[in-house]
């Protein structure tokens, strides 16, 4: 399981809507575009602590807890669809090394996607 911190930008306050979708999504950065694993919540006061886990997998066979290296995005859809779309809220990380991972996770939503 991964413990993920979220901050948002202090830029991107303003942006933000009672009611807008947030995603958490976790990708293999070796694996294709699929994500690995996927929460949706409600977004509420930053910083937010999440924890994604193997219940949030895509698959049953391709588990986050099988992973040697991971990307996670964080994303506050405008229209609660989990596609990137113009006008979206996203930050993430570089490529972690799953093994080196010893403590929580800091994803900063930082722009908007254009």
């Amino acid at each position: 399981k991964l413990d993920i911190e979220l901050k948002l930008s202090q830029a991107l306050k303003d942006k933000l809507r009672a009611g807008d979708t947030l995603f958490i999504i976790a990708k293999d950065p070796t694996g294709g575009s699929m994500p690995v694993a996927v929460s949706k919540y409600t977004v509420q006061n930053f910083p937010m602590q999440i924890t994604l886990s193997d219940e949030h997998a895509m698959l049953k066979d391709r588990m986050l807890s099988g992973l040697k290296q991971v990307k996670i995005f964080a994303r506050i859809s405008k229209t609660g669809q989990p596609i990137a779309q113009k006008g979206d809220l996203e930050g993430y990380t570089d490529t972690l090394e799953m093994a080196s991972i010893s403590s929580n996770v800091l994803v900063e939503i930082d722009h908007m996607i254009e």
